[in-house]
């Protein structure tokens, strides 16, 4: 199941689907039209807005803010206080690290870190 916490604000219902053995941790708002994967952690005070689709085994870490439209593969981590902005996308495997703030595509498996992210490696 998905464990959602009560202190959690999912915004429209009907508009969003959240996989199998997803979490949600409190604090965390999830806005519309947002699909989240299987195995997802979203965790502590997390914003997600509208038009996001987040891939399975993704870790969205606390405080991390994810703006519209935005595309996040899967296995990806997003560090402590990230900020991706609109209309980002995100490969499979990338890692954003804390307080990055994206504003480019991030490849499949690239590390990004900073304000602007920059990459930092290619783990493939």
């Amino acid at each position: 199941p998905q464990l959602i916490h009560t202190g959690a604000v999912v915004q429209q219902q009907a508009s969003i689907k959240i996989g199998e053995g997803s979490v949600v941790c409190a604090c965390s708002v999830i806005t519309t039209d947002v699909l989240i994967g299987k195995h997802v952690l979203i965790n502590l005070g997390c914003t997600i807005g509208h038009d996001v689709t987040i891939g399975d085994f993704t870790s969205v870490m606390p405080g991390a803010h994810i703006s519209g439209n935005v595309t996040i593969g899967k296995a990806v981590l997003v560090g402590s206080g990230a900020v991706i902005l609109n209309g980002v996308r995100v490969g499979d495997q990338a890692v954003i690290g804390a307080g990055a703030v994206v504003t480019r595509d991030v490849p499949e498996g690239m590390v990004v870190a900073g304000v602007p992210a920059r990459p930092l490696v290619n783990k493939h």
